[in-house]
């Protein structure tokens, strides 16, 4: 059996969970489709790396060094110097095995230039591989690389000696070696991908030789720490709307299918303040209406027949208030009792009713 309902109520409550129930439906399909990103709050495995050019000037017998090799950092005399002894090093370090792919390699750049200072120019630039691309694959929480290489330096001279003399131009010319390392790993908190360069940079010009560079270079890293993941109360969020739009769409079924409204029929309080003030002067009201038992009752159909009934009669006009928003109001024949009920649809009795369907 559906309830009845005031319309207006009726429409306010489902034209608000229709509204509940589209929001909740659109925040849920922005959540699952684009979820809001953070980073994860904790590393789970973090690595740390380093490489390094080592090295010694071999020098020619002389009456100035008492030594054949010299250490590094300082300024070496180009006619004493021999050939360079270099050794690369590169180190990995993680908190557990990682599956460690990679290559590592040694090129040496040799440029040209010209003028000096910032109106300096390179005019060419020719590359040599010193060591060819090697590769390394290992499963371990560390990793070490260890590459000597014989750096000679004369064939660099001569290449630059003679181009000076074809061209009839001097020049300043660098010899920079690059170290380079890639590294790529498999985690199961992710991928890693690393690169590591260190350089030797010589300057070929001139009769003393400064060794610079960046020598050394190093990095740490983390996986899990900079990962992108579903911020924690995505979840939450998913479920409360899933939740919203479940109790929406049961709150309108139930009211479409258990509800019926209905619309009052005239404005109750409206109409007995009319009638107070046009006609209070004859009003009596009255606390029981025995008479309406033992007298046969005629039911008029507005408050003007029941004035023009207590006109005809010369009678009063008695009422008594039924409930909240029921007034009967009536006038005593000799035979008959007339009646009149002033009151909202909600209190009429289902006999006198045919409601008025709104839905």
């Amino acid at each position: 059996m559906s309830r009845k309902m005031n319309s207006f109520v009726r429409y306010g409550i489902i034209v608000f969970l229709s509204f509940m129930l589209i929001f909740s439906g659109f925040k849920l399909y922005e959540v699952m489709n684009n979820p809001k990103m953070v980073k994860a709050e904790d590393p789970k495995l973090a690595y740390d790396y380093s490489s390094n050019i080592d090295y010694a000037v071999n020098v020619t017998p002389n009456d100035i060094y008492e030594s054949s090799q010299l250490e590094a950092g300082q300024d070496y005399f180009v006619n004493l110097i021999d050939d360079i002894e270099t050794n690369f090093h590169y180190q990995w370090n993680s908190q557990a095995a990682v599956n460690l792919e990679g290559t590592y390699s040694a090129k040496g750049v040799l440029q040209a230039f010209i003028g000096e200072g910032e109106d300096k120019e390179p005019i060419w630039t020719r590359e040599y591989a010193l060591i060819p691309e090697k590769t390394f694959s290992e499963t371990n929480d560390k990793l070490e690389i260890n590459e000597p290489y014989q750096l000679d330096l004369q064939p660099f001279y001569s290449f630059i000696q003679k181009l000076e003399e074809q061209s009839d131009v001097d020049t300043n010319t660098t010899l920079t070696v690059y170290w380079d390392v890639n590294v790529q790993g498999d985690t199961e908190f992710g991928g890693i991908s690393e690169s590591s360069t260190s350089t030797m940079t010589l300057p070929l010009y001139g009769k003393i030789l400064s060794v610079g560079g960046s020598l050394s270079d190093e990095g740490t890293g983390d996986v899990g720490q900079n990962a992108m993941v579903k911020e924690p109360g995505q979840v939450r969020n998913t479920w409360l709307f899933i939740s919203l739009i479940v109790v929406s769409l049961a709150g309108i079924i139930s009211m479409l299918r258990f509800t019926e409204g209905y619309l009052e029929r005239d404005s109750f309080k409206k109409d007995v303040n009319r009638i107070s003030k046009k006609f209070g002067s004859r009003l009596v009201q009255i606390d029981e209406d025995h008479f309406s038992h033992t007298m046969k009752v005629l039911r008029v159909q507005s408050f003007e027949d029941i004035v023009r009934v207590s006109d005809d009669l010369v009678r009063p006009i008695l009422y008594k208030k039924i409930a909240a928003h029921h007034i009967t109001y009536y006038v005593l024949g000799e035979d008959y009792v007339y009646s009149y009920d002033l009151q909202t649809d909600a209190d009429l009795p289902e006999e006198f009713i045919e409601p008025r369907k709104t839905m």
